[in-house]
């Protein structure tokens, strides 16, 4: 089921958190070709840390 789109998870932008551009770019790639752990960069106006944390679990576990 490689072909199946799963709509990319929206997170809370926060003061300073992961890299939007980095996390868009994880969660909009296949995901057969995801690392099991990401390392995003901090960022000024970035998504909430937590709320990626956890869907990045989710998308692993799945």
């Amino acid at each position: 089921m490689f072909g199946r789109r799963i709509p990319a998870p929206r997170f809370d932008v926060v003061l300073r958190g992961y890299d939007r551009r980095q996390v868009d770019q994880y969660f909009a790639s296949p995901p057969h070709q995801r690392s099991g752990s990401p390392r995003f960069d901090l960022a000024r106006r970035g998504y909430d840390r937590a709320q990626v944390d956890a869907a990045v679990r989710q998308a692993a576990g799945s």
